[in-house]
């Protein structure tokens, strides 16, 4: 059975589903006890920090309330000094600004894409605790991942050749790197974005060294901001944090790929008509990928530990993960789970365009990196990346190949289940006190 396809923006849809009921825990100035939640971050860590930037304005920059680069406090410190010193208020910006993030994914979506399947692509992220309740409180989080889904849009379009192009691309990543220096990686994901332009494939040509030297200039100025707060802290984090969150740590790799498997299985459902046509078309093509990326998932699977550890480990997977087996320090479920995320990452990579796959894989693979340079493990670290990467991809391939994907309650029901679940998870989160 077709669903017609209505003439509504999504935009509108998410406003009624999201935007609503976050407005009214934000004009009720509703808040939790729940230790590992986004309300305990603001009161402890980012409230103070943006009141202490508001009453010294002029005062030399620098950082003793997170681990962060602290852009998002001196934006906040500067309108808590200049426009309203409510908490209400500054958490009404917040929620702006996650609008933004929220509204800039919906409409990176909708091109080719039936807007009631692009409400539901976008839905699992829209809803999920880490992005949810994110954009109720005073937290980074947000305003940085708006920034990244900038730049994977810019790289995905090939708009990065001309000077606009990288002026706009240079900004986005100083706002990623100012906000939260683990984004760093946006730096040589962009360099290689620059390198491939609009073609399928990099090719070694005069133009593609043109390309990334013009973008190597436009990151710049965010690889400067890094550089300058390294030097500053003797380190990669603020001295305070330097004990607990600085370290080197594989665990986000079979995370990441959990999370693939775990989400990537309500996606299948949307392309799973072009996943049969590529498997009847080229059978031994799709073995090849499907052992590398079996291979990839057992590297990740045996990569670190990831037995549960109390306060970095106490979100969503890591819950579950905590009753299972482990051996060698190796969760039996996360695991597996891993080496099932490296069969659905490739597949998803398999039925993209080719040059979708070089910019995915590039993201993907920029971002592993840079989250291993630290040992802080909390689930809202990648789970909002790895919808945003898997809701871009079902979404080109749709667009893709519109004929073989009829919008149909089969085609939609994956994504919407797991909105469904993401909302129920994030509600649980809500009600639950410490």
């Amino acid at each position: 059975m077709q669903i017609a396809s209505r003439q509504y923006s999504p935009l509108v849809v998410a406003g009624l589903l999201f935007f609503i009921p976050a407005l009214i825990l934000v004009l009720a100035d509703f808040n939790y006890s729940d230790p590992a939640a986004a309300a305990r971050d603001q009161n402890l860590h980012h409230l103070p920090a943006i009141i202490a930037f508001s009453q010294h304005p002029g005062k030399p920059i620098t950082n003793d309330f997170s681990p962060n680069i602290p852009g998002y406090y001196v934006l906040f410190g500067v309108v808590r000094h200049w426009i309203t010193s409510s908490v209400v208020g500054l958490r009404l910006v917040n929620l702006l600004l996650t609008a933004g993030l929220v509204c800039t994914l919906a409409l990176a979506l909708l091109p080719g894409c039936p807007p009631v399947l692009t409400v539901f692509l976008a839905g699992p992220f829209l809803f999920s605790d880490s992005v949810f309740v994110r954009g109720i409180w005073l937290n980074t989080d947000n305003p940085a991942w708006w920034a990244i889904l900038v730049l994977v849009l810019m790289a995905l379009h090939g708009r990065t050749g001309t000077l606009l192009a990288c002026t706009a691309a240079g900004l986005a990543a100083v706002a990623a790197v100012s906000i939260r220096q683990n984004h760093v990686w946006v730096i040589p994901f962009m360099l290689f974005a620059a390198f491939l332009g609009s073609g399928q494939r990099p090719r070694i040509e005069r133009a593609a060294f043109v390309r990334a030297f013009a973008m190597a200039a436009a990151m710049l100025p965010a690889l400067g901001i890094v550089a300058w707060f390294v030097f500053k802290w003797h380190g990669l984090v603020t001295p305070r944090f330097q004990r607990v969150h600085q370290g080197f740590s594989l665990s986000s790799v079979p995370m990441t790929f959990t999370l693939i498997a775990v989400f990537g299985a309500f996606y299948a459902t949307t392309i799973r008509c072009v996943i049969r046509d590529r498997w009847m078309r080229d059978r031994a093509g799709f073995v090849r990928y499907i052992k590398l990326g079996l291979a990839v998932g057992v590297v990740a699977a045996v990569s670190a530990h990831t037995n549960y550890v109390p306060w970095f480990r106490d979100h969503g997977i890591w819950l579950i993960a905590r009753s299972t087996p482990v051996y060698f320090g190796r969760s039996l479920m996360i695991a597996l789970l891993a080496m099932v995320g490296g069969v659905a990452a490739s597949v998803f990579l398999l039925v993209s365009a080719s040059r979708d796959r070089w910019v995915l894989s590039a993201a993907l693979i920029a971002f592993l990196i840079a989250q291993s340079m630290h040992d802080a493990e909390f689930e809202r670290y990648y789970e909002p990346f790895v919808l945003i990467l898997l809701a871009l991809a079902t979404s080109r391939v749709v667009s893709a190949n519109s004929g073989k994907s009829p919008v149909s309650w089969p085609t939609i029901a994956g994504p919407a289940v797991l909105t469904l679940l993401q909302t129920i998870f994030t509600i649980w989160r809500l009600a639950t006190p410490a």
